[in-house]
């Protein structure tokens, strides 16, 4: 994950940029950083992002890239098995330039780790290290998070990054297709059908883009059947549908053909949507 593709709109333009003003001058510019937003909008992105172009620019610096839930799992390791000493897992987080952390949210309720990692906060940020944190919601929003804590994540830069928006949508479509060395590629057409009525999550874009790329049927099909199915049932009826049929499907079955299966035997029995009950 890069800056260089990272698509960029209106919902995160001002995280991005200040993403690069980070990545530019760690330590400097907006410590700590804060991403939050909905799960799939691109914060691990920029995270990594900020990371590579610290690599490139200043190969010499020490940076630790992890997420919460490793942290917290090395930690109940340590109290649990006694697999190393507090003193390394200490080391691991502190002997750093550069701190960046996935999902902080995840600290909540976790008060021993909370008072760790205060202390672990408190140096590196004397130290004019750069901490870079993601949640899925603001410092003030978090449950059960020390008050210490939500007030220094607070201190530095705080940005959300929203939802991209069709254009952008498509333009990552085009990005993902181009990048695919599936043939044959898939039209703008279907890539507009999926950027239309796939908006919440570019984590599930970018799953019905891989799951069309792979599939054995034409694009050109796929359009027909999805253009009838989404005239007559609700997408998000579809999407459970799907779900419930994969959960029941032979692991030998792959989710393209699960897919076209579902496809096949739907768009054959489709009637309107205003006459048919959905239970």
């Amino acid at each position: 994950h890069l800056f260089e593709n990272f698509v960029v709109g209106p919902s995160n333009n001002y995280a991005f940029a200040a993403a690069q003003a980070v990545a530019e001058a760690p330590g400097m510019n907006y410590n700590p950083f804060f991403l939050y937003g909905t799960n799939g909008v691109g914060k691990t992105h920029l995270l990594q992002a900020i990371a590579a172009d610290i690599r490139q620019r200043q190969p010499e610096c020490v940076i630790r890239s992890v997420t919460c839930d490793d942290i917290l799992n090395d930690y109940y390791d340590l109290l649990l098995h006694r697999r190393g000493s507090f003193a390394e897992f200490r080391a691991s987080l502190r002997d750093v330039d550069v701190l960046l952390i996935d999902d902080i949210h995840q600290l909540a309720k976790k008060k021993q780790m909370q008072e760790e990692f205060f202390n672990i906060f408190n140096i590196l940020y004397r130290q004019n290290k750069q901490i870079v944190l993601t949640s899925d919601r603001q410092p003030c929003e978090i449950s059960d998070l020390d008050k210490r804590l939500s007030s220094r994540f607070e201190q530095g830069m705080i940005c959300e990054v929203g939802m991209l928006e069709y254009e952008e949508r498509l333009v990552s479509l085009r990005m993902w297709r181009d990048a695919s060395l599936t043939k044959p590629r898939l039209p703008d057409e279907f890539l507009e059908f999926l950027a239309s009525n796939i908006s919440s999550n570019v984590r599930r874009l970018k799953g019905a883009s891989c799951v069309s790329h792979r599939g054995s049927h034409s694009a050109e099909m796929k359009i027909r059947l999805l253009k009838r199915l989404r005239s007559c049932y609700p997408f998000s009826w579809l999407r459970r549908v799907l779900r419930a049929i994969s959960s029941r499907m032979p692991s030998s079955r792959s989710l393209p053909a699960t897919s076209i299966y579902l496809f096949r035997i739907l768009s054959a029995n489709a009637v309107p949507v205003r006459s048919q009950s959905r239970g």
